[in-house]
């Protein structure tokens, strides 16, 4: 279970929709672009079970805070996980609320006395970057808890949030996180779309990655030890980070960079994926690799295809 913890009520701030039916108990859905939630009424009756203290008492006893909080559950159907999805989200909320927590529930009791918590103050995240201060591996069973000290949420653009709630998965059983365009998108509208919330973006050929893919049998499929050798290679690295061109100016034998516009930019996209390094390890179930990994920031990988181009 993956919960989102607020101290503005999100019924005021998202859009309702129907519940998603048996066997789930939520009376709505609330929705934002491809967030989904819904109120945790069932979490807050299991806590307070023999329990003294309400919930909210015990959560602010865990995150020494003073706070009414307002506890939600990701209403999703996909496997809990704490992703660049929710990182977003984080950023969202913080431009109209002041405290936001998440929390993946594994192997321990919900907000049990032994929960673990984590302060984040993002207020020193610049655009592209995770509001987490690792990233490189995100924790079960402890609470993460974010504020905006100095009011820059608003500064990262979201909107990929709205854009990933209207595209299809790319496969929903086994990578969640790619998503197919549900229209023609180039790769430079998807770029727009994307504002500053990446660091960088790789392209890579749509057809040579699922020829790959489909040479190994599928996204699930056993492969030797050597199969990373026959991964598809990027075709351009899209970034203005000083630090990849300080290391192609020392002779970095990386893709071909550009600080945009892409080689690529008319080209229509087959599939996009935004990802962070606690993520990073799912691009290898569709042969990919090449991709920049950088502790705590965002990037894309975009595939395209280079035989189809959006016509103006």
């Amino acid at each position: 279970m993956v919960a989102i913890l607020t101290d503005t009520p999100l019924e005021e701030i998202m859009e309702h929709a129907p519940p998603r039916g048996y066997p789930y108990l939520e009376n709505e859905t609330l929705v934002h672009g491809c967030i989904k939630l819904a109120k945790c009424d069932n979490i807050i009756d299991v806590c307070q079970q023999g329990c003294a203290d309400n919930l909210n008492q015990r959560i602010n006893k865990l995150m020494h805070t003073d706070i009414d909080w307002h506890v939600y559950m990701v209403a999703d159907d996909l496997y809990p996980k704490i992703d660049i999805r929710l990182f977003l989200f984080v950023y969202w909320y913080l431009a109209k609320g002041d405290n936001i927590a998440i929390y993946l529930d594994v192997d321990m009791p919900p907000f049990g006395p032994e929960t673990m918590t984590s302060h984040i103050d993002i207020s020193v995240k610049k655009p592209g970057m995770t509001p987490m201060w690792n990233c490189h591996k995100v924790f079960e069973d402890v609470i993460y808890h974010f504020t905006d000290s100095s009011k820059t949420a608003h500064l990262h653009d979201t909107t990929m949030l709205d854009r990933m709630g209207e595209d299809e998965y790319f496969d929903k059983d086994h990578f969640q996180t790619g998503r197919i365009p549900h229209d023609d998108l180039s790769l430079d509208e998807l770029m727009k779309l994307a504002g500053n919330c990446l660091t960088y973006t790789t392209v890579y050929d749509y057809e040579a990655v699922m020829s790959t893919l489909n040479s190994f049998g599928g996204i699930c499929s056993d492969r030797e030890r050597n199969a990373l050798e026959r991964y598809a290679t990027p075709l351009e690295l899209i970034t203005s980070f000083e630090k990849y061109w300080e290391w192609k100016k020392r002779g970095w034998q990386g893709p071909p960079m550009t600080q945009g516009p892409s080689k690529y930019g008319n080209c229509l996209v087959r599939m996009y994926c935004l990802y962070s390094s606690s993520s990073v390890g799912e691009l290898s179930k569709i042969c990919l690799r090449g991709e920049p990994v950088d502790n705590n920031l965002i990037g894309m990988v975009a595939l395209v295809d280079t035989k189809n181009v959006k016509q103006s």
